[in-house]
């Protein structure tokens, strides 16, 4: 479970990310890079802990961050980058339907 100065901190930086949108200061296309960025920097530090699987976090880090670009992509009207980020998302949300499945399958056989 996530606790409640971690979630006091999300909150806070959520706060400082709308206040640089509506500034017009960040855009959300470069927010939702950050966060497949971050989502990458958790795999490749799970990774290194030398686990082979796929971190569950990272993949809800990507959707999150695809799913910004989407509507930063629709803002900037470009629709092609919004189409190939929406194709993105849906192999995250597959990937996110999928794993569950197979790690209980996995699960039982033991």
């Amino acid at each position: 479970m996530i606790s409640i100065p971690i979630i006091g901190i999300l909150l806070v930086l959520l706060t400082w990310i709308v206040q640089l949108i509506t500034l017009k200061i960040i855009s959300l296309t470069v927010i939702g890079l950050g966060f497949i960025v971050l989502g990458w920097i958790v795999q490749l530090i799970s990774l290194l802990g030398k686990s082979k699987t796929l971190n569950l976090f990272f993949v809800w880090l990507f959707l999150i961050g695809i799913i910004i670009s989407v509507i930063g992509n629709i803002q900037f009207r470009s629709y092609t980058a919004a189409v190939l980020n929406i194709v993105l998302a849906l192999l995250s949300l597959i990937t996110l339907i999928l794993y569950p499945k197979k790690k209980k399958v996995i699960q039982k056989e033991k």
